[in-house]
């Protein structure tokens, strides 16, 4: 069963993203205010699939909690972002934890703050923070990273122009994998999508047009 979630929040097509910021790995955080004990969970999400499956493991592990708040931004040629309050007063859970991945521009990352009730009340000034703060805790665990679209080239070159090769082409910034090395030297070369006439053009100037 899939949850009750608010409407879209923005949406756009062909929106392209040579250059993206997303999560690095999962992570989970505890926060107390108040008595109220918040646990906020976050993930990278290349889909929605993915991240209801994270709001559906969270429901599962704490089944017990009082509300299993969620966002998530999904980048793409369909930008996708979403959150639900779970229960909450309207404004004062779903929507922080979504302005956290806003604030830090964050794309194909979800998060859930599941919240266990203490007996107190917070106020929406004491929720907003709460839940606020307990996103952006589990965003810093999860080591946010700048990702960049890439191409990925196979080069063979003689062992003489190698080493030459190898340093120039670290030194304009593109990225190599390790060589497999035989008759001549193949190695994997990554480089950000659009530079390959500038990889061939440097390859061509240190091997003579032979690489």
């Amino acid at each position: 069963m899939i949850p009750s979630m608010e409407p879209y929040v923005a949406g756009t097509t062909d929106f392209h993203r040579p250059v993206y910021r997303t999560l690095t790995s999962p992570s989970q955080v505890r926060l107390e205010a108040r008595r109220s004990i918040f646990i906020g969970l976050a993930a990278p999400a290349p889909d929605e699939g993915v991240a209801l499956a994270l709001l559906a493991d969270a429901r599962k592990r704490y089944s017990d909690a009082s509300h299993h708040v969620s966002a998530w931004v999904i980048g793409g040629e369909n930008r996708l972002q979403r959150y639900s309050d779970d229960g909450e007063p309207q404004g004062t859970a779903g929507l922080p934890v979504l302005d956290v991945l806003r604030r830090q521009q964050l794309e194909d990352a979800a998060i859930v703050v599941v919240r266990y009730f203490g007996g107190t009340l917070l106020g929406t000034g004491g929720l907003v923070h709460a839940y606020g703060r307990a996103a952006a805790m589990a965003v810093r665990e999860s080591q946010p990273v700048e990702m960049t679209l890439s191409d990925t080239f196979r080069i063979t070159i003689a062992y003489t122009d190698y080493d030459r090769f190898r340093h120039q082409a670290e030194q304009t910034g593109f990225l190599l994998r390790e060589p497999s090395f035989g008759m001549d030297v193949e190695v994997p070369i990554l480089v950000k999508a659009g530079q390959g006439p500038r990889l061939e053009a440097l390859l061509m100037d240190c091997t003579a047009g032979a690489g």
